[in-house]
């Protein structure tokens, strides 16, 4: 669920409830930054949604382990990240490092996921094969009896 503001085109992904709160928003007032729409983690593809419409242009997580949790269960797209050129921040890292960081963990996680759906591919390929011949052999056996 999302927590509205100014349309300020900034985007925080914490719920306003939780443990990183208050250090989030203490982030945001060593910023400057706007006034930002919140949005609970669990709410990632509403961000994506905006992201893709140009409604937000920067990301605020409180924690690189927010991001990379989206990232790992696949709830964000990471072209429309890297292509929409969002500037990402990390409450809990240095400023900037989030902007160093991204294009190469989004680069690697393309290549991960390439790498993913070969693998998945071929073991799709392996366990067809492992059923036809299991099909096969049943019906062989059933016509001998």
């Amino acid at each position: 669920m999302k927590t509205p503001a100014a349309a300020s085109g900034v985007a925080l992904v914490c719920g306003r409830g939780d443990a990183d709160a208050e250090a989030v928003e203490a982030y945001l007032r060593a910023q400057g930054a706007p006034p930002a729409t919140w949005y609970a983690p669990r709410d990632i593809d509403e961000v994506d949604a905006a992201l893709r419409t140009g409604r937000v242009t920067r990301v605020i997580f409180p924690r690189l382990a927010v991001f990379l949790t989206a990232l790992w269960d696949e709830r964000l797209t990471t072209a429309v990240w890297g292509a929409a050129g969002v500037q990402i921040e990390f409450a809990d890292l240095p400023v900037g490092a989030g902007g160093a960081l991204l294009p190469l963990l989004l680069e690697h996680w393309a290549t991960w996921r390439q790498r993913r759906r070969r693998a998945r591919a071929v073991a799709g390929l392996l366990l067809s094969l492992v059923a036809g011949l299991v099909a096969f052999g049943v019906l062989w056996l059933c016509g001998r009896v």
